[in-house]
């Protein structure tokens, strides 16, 4: 703007007075004390040395914008991905779960099917044994058997020991035996 004639409207009138005309202005700079400039261009570093630190900062600022934003945006996949898997994880859970359920009670209606196959084949062998020892005892009755001396002779226990004592003539006989403890 230095370099253009409107910017100095006085100058130009001033010479369209005196018969001039102003059609350029050639700005070459212009000088000061020495201790003003200094003061100047402390001001003018001053101020570049402010505007620099501004536009750093606001790049630095941006710049941890961004990572937070990137770290958000991971975070929430992360969370995301923990997520499905702690949903996939209880779905094999409950599975599982389903699964011994199902395999408990098959092997509980399995042993259930067991037990009662093992219960009718004892029943079964008792019948037989019991039919057994009545046709025994029938066989018994016929040939004329006694079988009420006969079973209370089977009944009885059995001595611990028997002791048979043979002689032509009876003699009175003393035993002691030994006490079990």
């Amino acid at each position: 703007m230095l370099g253009e004639p409107a910017t100095y409207p006085t100058v130009n009138d001033r010479m369209h007075e005196t018969g001039f005309r102003l059609l350029k202005v050639v700005y070459r700079g212009y000088s000061t004390s020495g201790q003003l400039q200094a003061m100047h261009d402390e001001a003018i570093a001053k101020r570049t040395r402010l505007r620099l630190q501004q536009d750093t900062a606001a790049v630095e600022q941006e710049e941890q914008a961004m990572q937070l934003r990137c770290r958000q945006e991971r975070s929430h996949q992360e969370q995301e991905v923990a997520e499905a898997s702690a949903r996939h994880e209880l779905a094999m859970l409950s599975l599982k779960a389903e699964q011994k359920r199902t395999d408990k009670d098959a092997d509980h209606a399995q042993s259930l099917r067991h037990m009662v196959e093992g219960a009718e084949t004892e029943a079964k062998a008792l019948l037989l044994k019991h039919d057994e020892e009545l046709r025994r005892f029938q066989a018994l009755k016929e040939m004329g058997v006694d079988l009420t001396k006969y079973m209370c002779t089977v009944g009885d226990r059995q001595p611990d020991q028997h002791i048979r004592i043979d002689a032509a003539n009876p003699t009175a006989v003393h035993m002691e035996m030994p006490r079990r403890v």
